[in-house]
């Protein structure tokens, strides 16, 4: 964040006046920087070991209508494997986008109605991919999966197509490991933050493939680098990925308790069964 007040910079020294520099926080110690002296996190290097990083995997990921999985339309779908295989569906969801979501991923009402397919076709051949994987024991790798698996769910439901088998279903969430094995981070964990501290490449954030193919390296960049990880079996990480999730959820619910701000944290992965406001 840009700093309000004048100081000194941590790295050259040199004086930093008001609104001219960075805030940044430092394992918890806040630091006035040089815009150009703002020091680059990169996480430590990969290990030669062994885990499920190195075995098949499939990344997920949609760009939809709105932020509540209840109630958003998926308009882009990917599916990218590790061996470099992707498919990819452009989805009419039938209703207008609203404006902030295509300022966030760039798919317009006009592109859908030209290129996009009827949802009940598209989403029946998603479904249809997702359940393939899940049956063949192939983890999905989703960065946020709670958002994306329960607009799956929801979408499948809504147009009255086959359910996927939810309870076979292994989920690798680079964004609940990295919590896990970085419990010290401070800032931002977005996609792009985090690709640039595992040194994972990222095209165009917010489109689906780009995405997904991010998240799938995100999730190999973290095992690589935490044994402990990528030594679990995927049935185990799944399942302490449920437990990891909701007990952060519970952490963040007591400081908003705390600081009174009447705010709800969904402990809810990989599914979402209440709505999020």
């Amino acid at each position: 964040m840009i700093n309000q007040y004048a100081g000194t910079c941590a790295s050259c020294h040199a004086r930093v006046p008001a609104q001219s520099g960075q805030r940044v926080n430092d394992a918890g110690t806040w630091k006035t920087y040089h815009n150009d002296c703002v020091p680059v996190r990169v996480a430590p290097p990969a290990g030669t070991h062994d885990g499920w990083h190195n075995g098949p995997l499939v990344a997920f990921d949609v760009e939809t209508t709105l932020p509540e999985p209840q109630d958003a339309r998926i308009i882009s779908a990917a599916l990218c494997g590790g061996d470099g295989t992707r498919r990819t569906w452009m989805i009419d969801p039938g209703v207008p986008i609203p404006p902030d979501a295509t300022a966030r991923h760039h798919i317009t009402d006009a592109e859908v109605q030209r290129d996009g397919r009827q949802p009940a076709e598209a989403l029946g051949e998603l479904g249809a991919a997702v359940s393939d994987h899940v049956r063949a024991g192939v983890p999905l790798v989703a960065f946020f999966a709670s958002y994306d698996m329960t607009v799956l769910r929801t979408e499948l439901a809504r147009h009255a197509l086959p359910a996927v088998d939810w309870s076979r279903v292994l989920v690798i969430d680079p964004f609940v490991l990295h919590k896990q094995v970085e419990p010290a981070w401070w800032g931002k964990k977005t996609l792009t933050d985090l690709c640039a501290y595992y040194q994972v490449p990222l095209g165009q954030a917010h489109d689906a493939v780009e995405d997904a193919t991010a998240t799938l390296g995100l999730a190999r960049a973290i095992a690589a680098r935490h044994p402990r990880i990528a030594g679990m079996s995927l049935p185990d990480l799944h399942l302490a990925q449920v437990e990891w999730f909701a007990e952060d959820a519970r952490g963040l619910q007591r400081y908003y308790d705390r600081k009174g701000i009447a705010k709800n944290v969904g402990t809810e992965w990989p599914l979402e069964h209440h709505r999020r406001s």
